[in-house]
């Protein structure tokens, strides 16, 4: 096979406010065989442990373009490294850093001649499009390759796909964004259309204010945009030369001006619309009048033009018996060829004329110029006028879709209602306002049609409120006793104060623990596991925070972690085990596996929540258990569907679920039966650690590093 031409490009964005890692590394291979490339995205607080991973990933991929030869084999040399990263990544993870695995999400990868080698884990997009021989591209969604994988902290980097490339085609890796940023096609349309610098650009247009992208993109340059010059004909240049010369002279005005045949071309379609048949009653008495005015306007030109015709023939029989001092002055303007001197020599030689050929060439001028003014003020009224009834054509087509889309909610018809609210859009995209009024009639219809796509979707923009804002940042955040505790990586401890708005910082004599990983609310205490996996506990009375005896050391996959009934629930997802911990003295004893049968995987599970049945969270789904099995539960479909469930709530004491879906950035309410209830979104929700619920109140509290915010759940009013 040929050697393809590749072109590539990388684009890493990060807010200073944002805490997370970023990273894209795109590193050419000696000879122009390929490049190696990595994307790595670190969930959490970015600390040196979290950039050494980072690093670690880096270093590998620098080692293997100095070591790869031309005789390399590269899917060899590809598994060597991963197999590498693998171990160095495990020995930091034991020697020194307590890193849930659901925070790394990286993907590295060879493009090698026309192979492509990847491997992944977590949440990253990598999306290869095929050009087919029919000029279309079919779609592949690598990254859900990744997704079934059984990852641990020992092999990271498990499956690896490989494909060929081929000329047209597109491979691309990046953070993945909302498909209420942008959607599949529209990606697609990107991607396909512009070159890799210039699509990365444009995608990132599409990220929300302070939120972290990262994208590498591949093109394979399509056979047809390659390759020498084309030989050419010379005759075919010569005929071209001949019609471009031609072609320039009319448009440059180079042939002389006729004015006669414009002004004919202009106002013959007008005289002929105003004599059709049936414009003659009394109604079309205007429509005559302007029949009328046209004809005069045609008929003084002509005259004018005839006149002007003989009176420059007299002119120039005039000038054969002038004085020889105006030959002498024609003389010298023929010699000077400053453009100044011919200007100055000819305002000399109309001044010499006589006063009665002045006037003349005054009247002419000023008829001229008024038959101009008018015809052109006519054509720019008449363009104009067709602008704005094509504008207002189309106006009325948006509101019309728009309407049909709102009315087709209302008879639960939402695919009818999808497909007219994108061909709303559609149409609204063609509009170009060049007018004040114009434009806010577009913003005004785009607010309305995507009011009625969050009606669709079941979206309520939340009305948030911050309650505190803190000058530090927080790891963990947890409810005891109806008041929020946030704690930093540094173990300092912090109680939101809802009365005074504030964080308040309390001091606490503190044990040997170490940070933070997963808390409950103990009556008004605190339980936690920290990153040396021991169970520990925050006296909130006593304001002390030490480690305490149970059997949570054992454990080396916990995930969350429950007080119900005094009796302690730990989520195991290395042995998908809910573990159950009774008191003893002022620990817990080891523990007893508490379910007995399920059919769901609980490796990917994220969070655990009782009220009497016993609720696991994963990505996508909610696990029920009751008496230590499984029953049937499923949670409505929702727009976009849910794949990325970070936290949840729910108690006693709630009628429905909460689900937090940070990458989505919204809140999602369900009830008990799995029905559907709300979909709140907003930005802020991007970077929260947890939900809190207080439906007495019927208000919802989402905790981010450092603010609490707050906002009313409308949902509980219906």
């Amino acid at each position: 096979m040929n050697k393809l031409l590749i072109k590539s490009a990388k684009l890493v964005a990060v807010s200073s406010t944002n805490n997370t890692i970023v990273s894209a590394n795109l590193i050419k291979l000696p000879h122009s065989r390929g490049h190696i490339f990595s994307l790595v995205r670190l969930l959490g607080k970015p600390d040196e442990k979290r950039k050494k991973i980072e690093t670690i990933i880096k270093d590998h991929l620098v080692r293997l373009e100095q070591t790869t030869t031309e005789e390399a084999n590269i899917p060899r040399r590809f598994e060597q490294i991963l197999s590498a990263i693998n171990e160095d990544i495990h020995k930091h993870i034991l020697e020194s850093a307590k890193i849930p695995l659901t925070d790394i999400h990286a993907i590295i990868g060879v493009v090698h001649k026309n192979q492509v080698f990847i491997s992944g884990i977590g949440n990253l997009g990598a999306i290869f499009m095929h050009k087919t021989a029919q000029a279309r591209f079919v779609i592949y969604e690598l990254d859900k390759q990744f997704e079934h994988d059984e990852k641990t902290w020992e092999k990271i980097f498990v499956t690896v796909l490989d494909g060929e490339l081929h000329p047209g085609d597109i491979f691309y890796v990046a953070t993945k964004l909302p498909a209420r940023e942008i959607s599949l096609g529209e990606l697609q349309d990107i991607l396909a259309t512009l070159p890799p610098a210039s699509a990365l650009k444009r995608i990132h247009q599409h990220v929300s204010i302070g939120t972290a992208f990262g994208g590498i993109d591949f093109v394979v340059q399509d056979q047809t945009e390659v390759g020498p010059p084309k030989k050419v004909n010379p005759m075919n240049s010569i005929e071209q030369l001949g019609k471009t010369k031609k072609d320039t002279a009319t448009l440059l005005g180079d042939q002389s001006p006729d004015f006669s045949n414009i002004l004919d071309k202009i106002t013959k379609p007008l005289i002929k619309n105003l004599s059709k048949p049936g414009t003659h009653g009394t109604k079309n008495i205007f429509g005559r009048v302007i029949t009328v005015a046209i004809k005069i306007i045609v008929a003084s030109y002509t005259f004018v033009s005839s006149l002007i015709k003989k009176l420059f023939t007299i002119i120039f029989d005039k000038q054969k018996y002038e004085s020889k001092q105006i030959s002498k002055i024609n003389s010298d303007i023929k010699k000077q060829n400053s453009p100044l001197n011919f200007v100055q020599n000819s305002f000399k030689k109309v001044v010499q004329l006589s006063t009665s050929t002045k006037l003349i060439l005054v009247g002419i001028l000023g008829v001229s110029i008024i038959l101009i003014v008018g015809i052109s003020v006519l054509n720019s009224k008449t363009s104009i006028a067709d602008e704005q009834s094509a504008f207002s054509t189309i106006i009325a087509r948006v509101e019309e879709k728009k309407n049909s889309a709102d009315a087709s909610l209302i008879y639960e018809d939402k695919s009818q209602a999808r497909s007219l609210l994108a061909e709303a859009g559609a149409l609204l995209e063609t509009l170009n306002a060049d007018s004040s009024p114009e434009k806010s009639e577009i913003e005004r219809l785009r607010q309305e049609i995507n009011a009625v796509f969050f009606k669709l979707r079941g979206v309520t923009a939340p009305q948030l409120q911050t309650i505190a804002e803190s000058s530090v940042l927080f790891s963990n955040i947890t409810e005891a006793g109806g008041v929020i505790f946030g704690v930093t990586d540094n173990q300092e401890l912090y109680k939101l104060n809802e009365l005074e708005l504030a964080w308040q910082k309390v001091e606490t004599t503190n044990g040997s623990i170490g940070n933070f990983l997963h808390s409950t609310g103990e009556g008004s205490n605190v339980l936690f596991v920290d990153s040396n996996n021991r169970l520990g506990r925050i006296d909130t009375s006593a304001k002390t925070i030490n480690p305490i005896t149970s059997g949570a050391d054992l454990l080396a996959g916990i995930k969350a972690l429950t007080i119900y009934n005094e009796n302690l629930y730990i989520l195991d997802t290395d042995t998908e085990q809910l573990i159950k911990m009774r008191p003893q003295g002022t620990g817990f004893e080891a523990g007893t596996p508490w379910i007995n049968s399920k059919e769901s995987s609980l490796k990917n599970a994220k969070d655990v929540a009782i009220d009497g049945d016993i609720y696991i969270l994963t990505p996508d789904r909610i696990v029920r258990l009751r008496s230590g099995k499984e029953v049937p539960f499923k949670l409505d479909v929702v727009d976009p569907p849910l794949i990325s469930a970070t936290n949840f709530w729910t108690s006693v004491n709630t009628q429905s679920i909460y689900i937090l879906d940070s990458v989505e950035k919204r809140v999602l309410v369900f009830n008990k039966d799995g029905q559907f209830l709300a979909q709140y979104v907003d930005d802020a929700f991007g970077e929260a650690l947890t939900v809190i619920v207080r439906e007495d109140k019927r208000n919802i509290i989402v905790v981010t590093p450092n603010k609490a915010l707050t906002f009313p759940a409308v949902h509980t009013l219906n």
